[in-house]
């Protein structure tokens, strides 16, 4: 009698445990949506899978979503615009980004001085690109005419490009190691204006950027992908 009370509630508790699961943890359950595209994160540590949503929402409800997103996609120029005064953003990093000095103190001071030359730089290729303006040109002092072509193209209409963090970089961890100065790593993402479904968060991109001192003044010599 016992043994058969035993098997009952051990019967029980799998039927509840399985509800549980396929009420609350069973990702099949889910909608299906139409697939839409796939990507890799900025460092491919792993994927990203786009989808529409199923179509089990009224249509009412899809229309409402729909014109949501395409307000906030239309929007991310102008939210951009209001913010560009304080970017790029510096993250300061305990390391020594530089393999012409190893005095880490003197390291972190000129680095300081770096921090304004490359927020000046970057925050004028945001406005140039964002806002398609240009209002400090002593900027372009600071970077050789090989950098200058690929921070400072031509404005589209449709593209633009927004270096948001600026962060000290192990010489060793980028594409330009074998160069002579200091390093950083610049964060930035590339998008349109207008709604793109298939990519709503843009292309982020880890450039790699190079300060080096000619004819004692520093100046960005070089700048690349770090992807």
């Amino acid at each position: 009698m016992l043994k058969k009370i035993l098997i009952s509630v051990l019967l029980l508790l799998g039927l509840l445990t399985y509800g549980i699961y396929w009420a609350f943890f069973d990702i099949d359950r889910l909608p299906k949506g139409k697939f839409l595209a796939s990507s890799t994160s900025p460092d491919g540590t792993y994927f990203r899978f786009s989808y529409t949503k199923a179509a089990t929402n009224t249509s009412q409800n899809l229309k409402a979503n729909n014109l949501e997103r395409t307000y906030l996609m239309k929007n991310k120029k102008k939210f951009i615009a209001d913010i560009i005064s304080v970017l790029p953003v510096v993250e300061e990093k305990n390391i020594n980004n530089s393999n012409i000095d190893s005095n880490i103190s003197k390291v972190k001071a000129e680095r300081q001085a770096h921090y304004k030359i490359i927020k000046a730089v970057l925050n004028e290729a945001n406005r140039k690109s964002i806002l398609g303006l240009a209002s400090n040109k002593d900027a372009y002092s600071f970077v050789s005419e090989k950098v200058q072509k690929i921070l400072f193209p031509k404005p589209t209409q449709d593209i633009y490009t927004c270096y948001y963090k600026v962060e000290p970089a192990d010489p060793k961890q980028t594409v330009i190691w074998n160069k002579k100065g200091y390093f950083y790593f610049v964060y930035c993402f590339t998008d349109s204006y207008t709604p793109n479904p298939a990519d709503p968060y843009g292309d982020i991109k880890k450039m790699v950027l190079l300060l080096e001192k000619i004819k004692n003044k520093w100046i960005i010599s070089n700048f690349s992908s770090n992807n």
